[in-house]
C-alpha cells in the first residue's frame, strides 16, 4: 500500500530556522485514511527552548488531529479523491502556511505492508530519535553544580554554604549556595550546555535581566559557575553568552568548570579568614 507523509516541526526561532520535529502525519490514498501522531513529551521541548507556550502548542496539535480526522471521514463518505487532490493541499488546510510556530515539511513517499507498523516506524525515526538525542546532549544547572560541588565536598565547604534571598521593590530571587562576610557571596551554577545556540543566548539574557532587577541591592557578589557546551560547534554561542552576562550591573565573576578545583581552594582560604 502506498503512503505519503510529512513531518510536523516546532520552530522556536524563525530567523535562525531552529526547530524540533514534534509530530508526523501519514496519508494512505487507497483507504482515504489520515493518521496523525505527535509527541506528548513537552518537557523535552521546554528543556531545549526557553519560554515555550506548551498550552498553545497542545491546542494547535489537537486542532490538527481533529481536522485531519474530519477530513478523512469526509473523503470516505463522499469519495472526494480525484486527480486534482494532493496531500499538500490537505495539510495546508489543517495548518495554514501563515502559521510560523508549527510547519509541515515537504512531502515524502513510501510503500507499506502494515499501516500501524509504518506509522510507528516513521514516528520513532523522525520524532523520538531526535527528542532523545536532544535530551542526551544537554545538562541542567544541577548537573553543572555537581562538577563544582565535588571539590567543595573534599574541603568540607558545602556545609558552610546556605540559601539567601535577595529582595527588591519589584523582584526577588533565592539563591542556594551562598556565604557571607562583609557581603553575600553567591555561587550560582548556570548550564550553558544546551542543544541550540539560540537557547544558550536566551538563558544568558534571562540571567542578565535577573541580575539587573536585583542590582539595586549592593551587598552581594555573584559568582557564575558556568557549564560549557560539550558540542564544540556551540562554543561561539557560549562566548556570546559570556559577553551578554558580563553586562550585569552587579559585582560578578565567571568561573568555568576547569577552574572548579582552584575555585574551591580560593573559597576555602576566604572562608577560613573570616571564621
Amino acid at each position: 500500500m502506498k503512503y505519503q507523509f510529512s513531518i510536523l516541526r516546532y520552530y522556536h526561532d524563525i530567523v535562525s530556522e531552529e526547530f524540533l520535529n514534534i509530530g508526523i502525519v501519514v496519508y494512505f490514498p487507497e483507504t482515504f485514511f489520515f493518521t496523525f501522531k505527535y509527541t506528548n513529551r513537552f518537557r523535552r521541548v521546554t528543556r531545549s527552548f526557553l519560554d515555550v507556550d506548551t498550552d498553545y502548542i497542545k491546542k494547535l496539535l489537537q486542532n490538527i488531529d481533529y481536522r485531519l480526522s474530519d477530513k478523512s471521514i469526509e473523503m470516505k463518505n463522499h469519495n472526494l479523491f480525484n486527480d486534482k487532490f494532493d496531500f499538500k493541499t490537505i495539510i495546508n488546510e489543517v495548518l495554514p502556511i501563515e502559521n510560523l510556530t508549527l510547519r509541515f515539511s515537504e512531502i515524502y513517499y513510501g510503500n507499506s505492508e502494515n499501516t500501524q507498523d509504518t506509522v510507528n516506524y516513521l514516528f520513532d525515526r523522525y520524532v523520538n530519535k531526535y527528542m532523545e538525542k536532544n535530551e542526551r546532549y544537554s545538562r541542567n544547572d544541577e548537573e553543572v553544580w555537581k562538577v563544582f560541588k565535588e571539590p567543595l565536598l573534599k574541603k568540607n565547604l558545602t556545609d558552610k554554604l546556605t540559601s539567601h534571598k535577595i529582595v527588591t521593590n519589584d523582584y526577588e530571587h533565592e539563591f542556594e549556595h551562598c556565604w557571607k562576610n562583609d557581603i553575600w557571596h553567591i555561587n550560582e551554577p548556570i548550564s550553558l550546555d544546551l542543544k541550540e545556540g539560540s537557547t544558550i543566548l536566551e538563558k544568558a539574557n534571562t540571567w542578565l535581566g535577573r541580575a539587573t532587577s536585583l542590582s539595586e541591592v549592593k551587598d552581594f557578589k555573584l559568582y557564575l559557575l558556568l557549564g560549557k557546551p560539550q558540542n564544540k560547534n556551540l562554543n561561539k554561542y557560549f562566548n556570546k553568552a559570556e559577553n551578554i552576562m558580563n553586562k550585569m550591573p552587579c559585582k560578578h565573576e565567571f568561573i568555568r568548570e576547569d577552574e572548579a578545583e582552584s575555585f574551591a581552594e580560593e573559597l576555602a582560604k576566604k572562608i577560613k579568614i573570616h571564621q
